[in-house]
């Protein structure tokens, strides 16, 4: 019953996914009808310091991790881009984590003690949460 009531869902959620951009383009069509093309300027300058305060965030992160681990950080950035990648454009760490394991490994950190820290850690959020 609790299996058929999760595809019930997941074909509804499916089906809102997929009317989503045609709504998305009604909602800023409306906005721009009723307030003019200037707000899209707003909406322009809101995204570009997004993405410019982020570009800043992941500079000041590379300088300070070459500061603390050196020279062989960039060997280690080379073995988790593809795992940041795919964290990225799956927004699922759960995707990513064995790769980041394998990277890890290939770049001479302890994989068992990593692994028991995120287990505890896991462990840990899971209990206070309940």
């Amino acid at each position: 019953m609790i299996d058929d009531l999760g595809h019930i869902m997941l074909k509804v959620t499916g089906y809102v996914m997929l009317f989503a951009p045609i709504a998305v383009w009604a909602a800023i069509m409306a906005t721009v009808s009723k307030n003019g093309l200037g707000v899209l300027w707003k909406l322009i300058v809101f995204m570009g310091g997004f993405y410019l305060s982020l570009a800043i965030l992941w500079g000041i992160l590379v300088v300070v991790g070459f500061i603390v681990i050196g020279p062989r950080y960039s060997h280690l950035l080379r073995l988790i881009r593809e795992p940041l990648m795919i964290a990225f454009s799956t927004a699922s760490s759960e995707a990513a984590y064995p790769k980041t394991l394998e990277g890890g490994s290939t770049a001479s950190a302890p994989r068992r003690g990593y692994r028991a820290s995120c287990c505890r850690s896991a462990i840990r959020s899971t209990s206070t949460a309940r």
